[in-house]
């Protein structure tokens, strides 16, 4: 239990290799940078916000969630599972988010 609560508490965290060649890659890049200018211009930072930042950029790309939400779980939480991942960055709160956004996206650029 308290590894798969790690995340939450540890300032970063280390990649699963698997989910991170699967979920942070060039295809992942520009949704995740989207998804950083989104979540800087909010003020409110609560699940249902997020949600509304995450599904406008869903929506203008016309893809999944998934393509978004999983690269995202990997670069907050280093797997591929977690609980909603809306809960979990509300949690995180927009600091520890931010930096871990930031960090993934510098992983791979």
């Amino acid at each position: 239990l308290a590894n798969s609560l790690r995340y939450y508490i540890a300032e970063d965290v280390e990649y699963n290799e698997k989910a991170k060649a699967k979920f942070l890659n060039e295809k992942s890049l520009p949704y995740l940078k989207e998804l950083k200018e989104g979540i800087e211009s909010i003020s409110d930072f609560s699940a249902l916000e997020l949600e509304k930042v995450f599904k406008s950029i869903v929506d203008k790309h016309g893809i999944k969630l998934g393509a978004l939400a999983q690269p995202v779980r990997v670069a907050m939480t280093g797997g591929a599972e977690s609980p909603g991942i809306f809960e979990v960055l509300e949690v995180l709160g927009k600091e520890k988010t931010l930096k871990r956004l930031e960090r993934a996206i510098r992983t791979i650029a």
